[in-house]
């Protein structure tokens, strides 16, 4: 399964892959999110079938993630958080996901108004990475020099950064020059 975004012209698509493992979409989607995220997910993925006239053929998605534990809250209340959470989310019915006249904001008002809902203004997304060679240098930086070196092959050192592809090269003389850096530059 291929999970493809696309936000439009003048801008790149971002491609994840799993194998189908799965009896229905939305198991195949939380297999994939079990593979490729770091942040527990949960999914729900509806295409009814077209009754109405033509095109209005109508797909819909509702998705949660856990975010990283606060610290200070208790960890088991965390984990009851999670579990009502997607309890309450697994409510949501595919007519009311593709109802033209249900929002997003009305659905998650349906679905979480006893813990409070806050809908925040839309942002468009957006493909972008926040890697650069300058934090892939800090990165090596962070490693033992020697362990740095041995991952060298002919001389030379390729980072690829998992998210964006972006390939990183430097020379013996690239390397050198990291470990003559200030602290934090």
């Amino acid at each position: 399964m291929a999970f493809t975004v696309d936000q439009g012209p003048d801008t790149e698509r971002y491609q994840g892959m799993t194998p189908l493992e799965g009896a229905t979409l939305t198991d195949c989607a939380h297999t994939y999110f079990r593979q490729s995220e770091q942040l527990e997910t949960a999914i729900t993925l509806c295409a009814p079938p077209d009754t109405g006239p033509v095109g209005a053929l109508r797909s819909a998605a509702l998705m949660i993630q856990r975010l990283p534990a606060s610290g200070t809250a208790d960890p088991d209340e965390e984990d009851d958080d999670w579990r009502r959470a997607v309890v309450m989310m697994s409510t949501v019915s595919a007519a009311e996901l593709v109802d033209p006249h249900l929002n997003a904001s009305d659905i998650l008002y349906r679905l979480f108004h006893e813990d409070g809902v806050r809908v925040y203004r839309q942002r468009a997304l957006r493909h972008a990475c926040r890697c650069s060679r300058e934090r892939v240098e800090r990165t090596l930086c962070s490693f033992p020099r020697a362990e740095v070196e041995a991952m060298t092959e002919n001389g030379r050192l390729s980072v690829t950064c998992e998210f964006c592809k972006e390939v990183y090269e430097f020379s013996e003389g690239d390397l050198d020059s990291l470990w003559d850096l200030p602290p934090n530059a």
